[in-house]
């Protein structure tokens, strides 16, 4: 089994509930032959927020146009996170609530891989149908 853990809490796990949860969890899963582990921290990466510019991104892709770095970035990061989602068969996500919400890294984890044609798609009603229910 391939198990994505994508982390978005860079707090020592010392000091955070969701910080020890996420190292308890690791512990138990550390070692296990039929689990091949990844993590995806999303404070680690490379994780442009998701703008303007992914939009502009796509066209100039479409077109033959020159990426500008932040754009470049953005695509990279963008597969980055939708390859990994493809590989898992489990994903885990390990965060805390700031504020009653989540990190904003993790929106833009979310931002990259919830999108039409990879996560769902729409019928010819109009309807959503989700794409990854094997996850």
């Amino acid at each position: 089994m391939n198990l994505l853990v994508v982390k978005a809490n860079n707090r020592p796990s010392t000091e955070g509930i969701s910080s020890k949860m996420y190292e308890t969890f690791m512990n138990e899963v550390k070692g296990k032959e039929d689990i091949n582990v990844t993590t995806y921290d999303v404070f680690e990466e490379d994780t442009p927020y998701f703008g303007q510019e992914i939009f502009s991104a796509f066209g100039k892709v479409q077109n033959g146009g020159e990426l500008t770095d932040v754009e470049s970035r953005l695509l990279a990061a963008k597969q980055k996170a939708m390859d990994l989602v493809s590989a898992a068969d489990v994903i885990v996500f390990a965060f805390p609530l700031w504020n009653l919400t989540i990190p904003a890294k993790l929106q833009t984890f979310i931002d990259y891989i919830y999108a039409a044609g990879f996560a769902f798609k729409f019928d010819a009603e109009g309807n959503m149908t989700q794409l990854m229910t094997d996850k």
